[in-house]
C-alpha cells in the first residue's frame, strides 16, 4: 500500500457508546479521501487502501496537471486530429 503513514487508527472512546472506527485516508486530486470502517473489521484496512489506490490510479489517468496522463495526451493531440480514448476515460 502506498504509505502506512496514511493509516489513522481512529478509535472512538467506549464511553461515547459508539463502536470503534478505523479510518484510512490519502490526499489526491487536491482533495482528502478517506474510508471508514468498524474498528474490529481488520479486512477493512486492506479494502480501504485498495479503494485509495484506485483513486490514485484514476488520478494518474485523468489529471490534466500530469503531462503523462491519458487525458493530457488527448488534450494535446485532439486539436490536430481525432484521438481515441480508452473505454475507461
Amino acid at each position: 500500500w502506498q504509505g502506512a503513514a496514511e493509516f489513522l487508527a481512529g478509535s472512538v472512546p467506549a464511553a461515547s457508546g459508539r463502536e470503534p472506527v478505523m479510518t484510512v485516508s490519502r490526499r489526491a486530486m487536491a482533495c482528502e479521501f478517506s474510508v471508514q470502517f468498524p474498528g474490529e473489521f481488520r479486512a477493512g484496512l486492506e479494502a480501504g487502501f485498495a479503494a485509495l489506490d484506485e483513486i490514485d490510479r484514476m488520478e494518474e489517468r485523468l489529471s490534466v496537471f500530469r503531462e503523462e496522463s491519458e487525458l493530457s495526451g488527448i488534450n494535446r493531440e485532439a486539436a490536430a486530429h481525432p484521438v481515441a480514448a480508452s473505454p475507461e476515460v
